[in-house]
Protein backbone atom coordinates (compact mmCIF):
# COMPACT_ATOMS: atom_id res chain seq x y z
CA UNK A 1 0.00 0.00 0.00
CA UNK A 2 1.21 3.28 -0.61
CA UNK A 3 2.09 4.60 2.98
CA UNK A 4 3.58 8.38 1.84
CA UNK A 5 5.71 10.45 0.04
CA UNK A 6 5.03 13.50 -2.50
CA UNK A 7 3.33 11.73 -5.10
CA UNK A 8 0.50 10.37 -2.46
CA UNK A 9 0.09 13.92 -1.35
CA UNK A 10 -0.41 15.04 -4.72
CA UNK A 11 -2.87 12.73 -5.45
CA UNK A 12 -4.99 13.17 -2.28
CA UNK A 13 -5.41 16.80 -3.29
CA UNK A 14 -6.21 16.25 -6.52
CA UNK A 15 -9.34 14.24 -4.86
CA UNK A 16 -9.83 15.97 -1.60
CA UNK A 17 -13.77 16.55 -1.82
CA UNK A 18 -13.91 12.35 -2.14
CA UNK A 19 -11.06 11.64 0.91
CA UNK A 20 -12.93 8.46 2.07
CA UNK A 21 -13.27 7.09 -1.57
CA UNK A 22 -9.82 8.65 -2.12
CA UNK A 23 -8.37 6.43 0.60
CA UNK A 24 -10.24 3.29 -0.41
CA UNK A 25 -8.46 3.76 -3.79
CA UNK A 26 -4.75 4.16 -2.04
CA UNK A 27 -5.20 1.01 0.50
CA UNK A 28 -5.31 -1.31 -2.88
CA UNK A 29 -2.38 0.70 -4.87
CA UNK A 30 0.81 -0.06 -4.45
CA UNK A 31 2.41 2.61 -6.36
CA UNK A 32 0.89 6.28 -7.33
CA UNK A 33 3.03 8.13 -10.15
CA UNK A 34 1.83 11.87 -11.75
CA UNK A 35 2.22 11.75 -15.15
CA UNK A 36 3.05 15.62 -15.86
CA UNK A 37 3.11 15.12 -20.09
CA UNK A 38 -0.41 16.07 -20.23
CA UNK A 39 0.13 19.51 -18.65
CA UNK A 40 -3.29 19.01 -16.30
CA UNK A 41 -3.45 16.40 -13.74
CA UNK A 42 -2.71 12.95 -14.63
CA UNK A 43 -1.43 9.72 -12.53
CA UNK A 44 -0.33 6.08 -13.26
CA UNK A 45 -1.81 3.96 -10.91
CA UNK A 46 -0.35 0.49 -9.70
CA UNK A 47 -2.48 -1.97 -8.08
CA UNK A 48 -1.20 -3.97 -5.05
CA UNK A 49 -0.45 -7.48 -7.13
CA UNK A 50 -1.65 -9.52 -4.27
CA UNK A 51 -5.10 -8.51 -4.75
CA UNK A 52 -5.09 -9.30 -8.59
CA UNK A 53 -4.62 -11.82 -10.98
CA UNK A 54 -3.30 -10.07 -13.62
CA UNK A 55 -0.71 -7.69 -13.89
CA UNK A 56 -1.86 -4.74 -15.34
CA UNK A 57 -2.23 -0.09 -14.60
CA UNK A 58 -4.23 2.39 -14.56
CA UNK A 59 -4.02 5.45 -15.59
CA UNK A 60 -6.25 8.74 -15.40
CA UNK A 61 -6.26 12.23 -16.96
CA UNK A 62 -7.82 15.40 -16.15
CA UNK A 63 -9.94 16.18 -19.05
CA UNK A 64 -9.62 20.01 -20.07
CA UNK A 65 -13.32 21.50 -20.70
CA UNK A 66 -14.61 24.82 -20.65
CA UNK A 67 -17.29 23.39 -17.83
CA UNK A 68 -17.09 24.12 -14.36
CA UNK A 69 -17.06 20.51 -13.35
CA UNK A 70 -13.71 18.76 -13.65
CA UNK A 71 -13.68 15.16 -15.20
CA UNK A 72 -11.85 12.36 -15.92
CA UNK A 73 -10.42 9.87 -18.59
CA UNK A 74 -9.78 6.50 -17.24
CA UNK A 75 -7.68 4.02 -19.09
CA UNK A 76 -6.43 0.55 -18.51
CA UNK A 77 -3.37 -0.61 -19.47
CA UNK A 78 -2.10 -4.00 -20.27
CA UNK A 79 1.31 -5.37 -20.83
CA UNK A 80 2.89 -1.92 -21.75
CA UNK A 81 -0.83 -1.53 -24.22
CA UNK A 82 -3.74 1.14 -23.39
CA UNK A 83 -7.09 -0.84 -23.85
CA UNK A 84 -8.65 2.07 -26.13
CA UNK A 85 -11.77 -0.09 -25.90
CA UNK A 86 -11.87 0.07 -21.82
CA UNK A 87 -11.28 3.61 -21.58
CA UNK A 88 -13.88 5.94 -19.90
CA UNK A 89 -14.49 9.43 -20.23
CA UNK A 90 -16.23 12.64 -18.29
CA UNK A 91 -16.17 10.94 -15.44
CA UNK A 92 -16.28 13.00 -12.16
CA UNK A 93 -14.12 12.49 -9.07
CA UNK A 94 -16.27 10.44 -7.27
CA UNK A 95 -17.27 8.23 -10.59
CA UNK A 96 -13.29 7.70 -11.91
CA UNK A 97 -12.89 6.69 -8.01
CA UNK A 98 -15.68 4.06 -7.36
CA UNK A 99 -14.48 2.91 -11.17
CA UNK A 100 -11.17 2.58 -10.26
CA UNK A 101 -12.34 0.17 -6.81
CA UNK A 102 -14.53 -1.71 -9.09
CA UNK A 103 -12.11 -2.58 -11.40
CA UNK A 104 -9.10 -4.09 -8.97
CA UNK A 105 -12.09 -5.89 -7.37
CA UNK A 106 -12.98 -7.21 -10.91
CA UNK A 107 -9.56 -8.40 -11.13
CA UNK A 108 -9.16 -9.60 -8.00
CA UNK A 109 -7.43 -12.95 -7.10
Amino acid sequence: MVRSGKNLKEFMECFAGEKWLASQVVSRLMDVHPDNSYGGKSFYLQPLPLLTKSHFQLHIREEKKKSADRTWTLTTICGGKAELESQERSLGDADVLRKIVEIIKREGK
